[in-house]
């Protein structure tokens, strides 16, 4: 019973399998056409795959266009070649093998063909032969019975053995056939016991082959059913004659159920048209959705639009399978549209995220140097500048835009470590600055009563040095630091008998090698110079002013008076010059 309940389905699963492999088969490599080419070729059921050869002959065509062309690109985008040079497709390894085997299917296709063709001639002839041997048993040897009954059973049993023959020659040989065997049972002058013989087992045959039609009439698979019908309506021909007496019921008996039979097919198949059409309404249903799908992705500018598109397709391929299948014909061409629509979404999906990709490898390297800048800045200490420096970085990472989420976040957490380390290296700094001023202030006081005390030159430097290297003191600490520390020098110069400009020269280089042993020299020393030259630069100014107004002074003692003090200030800034000049030397 369980077997009888699943029989329904059978052909519906049959064709389903058909149109699965026909999907399979258009996306063969060639490699597996070839593989499952020499197969077939050298099976005996060739001729049951002349669709499936199609199919591969058809994608063998589309992988060879596909390797030209992409042979074509690599040709055009050469960059050195000589101008006459042509284009010359490369063979694939595997075309002269395609084209071996397609000459040996097509001539085992045509050899079948023949014989084929050459076996229903020499039946149809046999046949034809026995046909006159029958009409001449029937028109002239009926007056020997025995003798005619011998060589009609022999006809009969030679006619049975022989195999098929053309179908257009077949339904009139057949016809002929009967009306002959007919004829010479009805003039057939036999005892009626020996007639009636025939008769009843004829009917017997017959009431037999009734029985399986309705036996066969309660199948449920349909291919059987086409088949067996067939086999008995053939089986029922090759039986002789009945008596007229049953023959009218038996052959009202016999069409009711042959006609049960052709109408469960046709009703069976009316349901599948129907059936197929409803799937083929559906199927034009999804391929509208596909195409909305493609008219919304000309506007489309973000992944996460593309990612989307990608999800509703791949739900329209599921809704697409479970559908089931239309009428062959129509489903191959609806199929061909749905697929080349989604086809070519993929490739522009494709085509995007390859631009995307291009643009997020120079974002990721335009991000990759900020984190390298970071990193170079975090362990600054010129708190101001690198601040600055850092919130601009900040915003020249905003502005890059974004890449793939996982990669961003990783990216941004390496550039953010960075900045973190800094501005909480600020924060802890300026938290106890207070204290470390307070700390500083007394550092330099105690090192001010060392300088005070020098013994040496030499010393003098190295206090000056530590006095120099020493941090911020609090700002209201700060005259009172300075005070303290120049009262203390001229005290130490005044007792090592150092003059003014020697112990300015000592001063400054003490200075300049505080700050090379200290914290981002470069900056510093780039500072100082830069000062230097804005104090040099105002001090020239101010003296081609002193230079143009000594011009205007008169011959009057007021005037001469007034020349004296603008020389003597004009002689102290070019004496400072030349002292800022020794010290621009010193920075180099």
């Amino acid at each position: 019973m369980e077997e009888q309940k699943q029989e329904p389905q059978q052909d519906q699963k049959n064709q389903v399998e058909q149109v699965q492999e026909k999907q399979e088969e258009a996306l063969l490599s060639k490699d597996a056409i070839i593989e499952r080419f020499e197969v077939l070729v050298k099976s005996e059921d060739f001729m049951k795959h002349p669709s499936m050869v199609k199919e591969w002959k058809g994608r063998f065509h589309q992988l060879s266009k596909v390797e030209e062309a992409t042979q074509l690109k690599a040709f055009n985008e050469k960059e050195e070649k000589d101008e006459a040079e042509i284009f010359e497709p490369q063979v694939h390894p595997l075309d002269n093998r395609w084209k071996e085997l397609l000459n040996i299917y097509n001539d085992k296709v045509v050899s079948h063909n023949q014989a084929r063709v050459e076996a229903e001639k020499q039946n149809l002839k046999d046949k034809e032969d026995l046909l006159e041997a029958l009409k001449l048993l029937v028109e002239e040897e009926m007056k020997n019975v025995g003798s005619a009954f011998s060589s009609f059973y022999s006809i009969q049993d030679r006619w049975n053995e022989i195999g098929e023959v053309n179908k257009s020659k077949f339904k009139q040989l057949q016809y002929d056939y009967s009306h002959f065997r007919d004829l010479f049972y009805y003039n057939v002058g036999i005892h009626d016991q020996l007639k009636n013989y025939d008769f009843k087992k004829n009917a017997t045959q017959k009431r037999e082959i009734i029985e399986e039609l309705k036996s066969l009439a309660s199948q449920d698979n349909i291919r059987k059913m086409e088949k067996g019908i067939k086999d008995m309506q053939a089986k029922w021909d090759g039986i002789g004659p009945s008596s007229n007496e049953v023959w009218e019921g038996l052959k009202s008996d016999y069409w009711e159920t042959v006609n049960t039979i052709y109408d469960k097919i046709r009703d069976h198949y009316k349901a599948m048209r129907e059936a197929q059409a409803k799937v083929l309404e559906e199927k034009n249903a999804l391929v509208l959705k596909m195409g909305e799908i493609i008219e919304k992705s000309k506007t489309f500018s973000s992944s996460k639009e593309w990612i989307q598109s990608s999800k509703s397709v791949n739900e329209l391929h599921k809704e697409w399978k479970a559908a089931g299948y239309a009428a062959r014909s129509k489903e191959e061409e609806i199929w061909s549209r749905f697929k080349e629509m989604s086809d070519d979404l993929r490739k522009r999906q494709n085509l995007f995220f390859d631009e995307l990709k291009a643009s997020s490898n120079q974002i990721v390297a335009a991000k990759n140097k900020l984190i390298e800048k970071a990193k170079e800045l975090k362990d600054s200490k010129e708190w101001k500048n690198t601040s600055e420096a850092l919130i601009k970085l900040q915003k020249d990472w905003k502005n890059l835009g974004h890449v793939q989420y996982k990669l961003d976040q990783k990216l941004w957490n390496e550039f953010r470590s960075s900045c973190d380390d800094f501005f909480n290296s600020k924060k802890e700094y300026f938290d106890t600055l207070d204290e470390r001023q307070a700390e500083h202030f007394k550092q330099k006081q105690g090192i001010s009563v060392k300088i005070a005390k020098s013994k040496t030159e030499e010393e003098l430097r190295g206090l000056i040095m530590d006095w120099q290297t020493i941090d911020y003191v609090p700002k209201d600490k700060v005259a009172k630091a300075d005070s303290s520390f120049n009262d203390s020098i001229k005290k130490a110069a005044k007792t090592l008998k150092i003059d003014e400009d020697a112990l300015t020269k000592l001063r400054f280089e003490a200075k300049i090698s505080a700050i090379k042993s200290g914290e981002n020299s470069e900056v510093k020393i780039k500072t100082e110079r830069q000062f230097i030259q804005s104090q040099i630069e105002k001090v020239q100014e101010e003296l081609i002013r002193f230079e143009e107004n000594m011009s205007f002074f008169g011959p009057s003692k007021g005037a001469q008076k007034l020349k004296e003090i603008v020389e003597k200030r004009v002689a102290e800034g070019e004496d400072k010059i030349a002292e800022w000049k020794d010290q621009l030397k010193m920075l180099r």
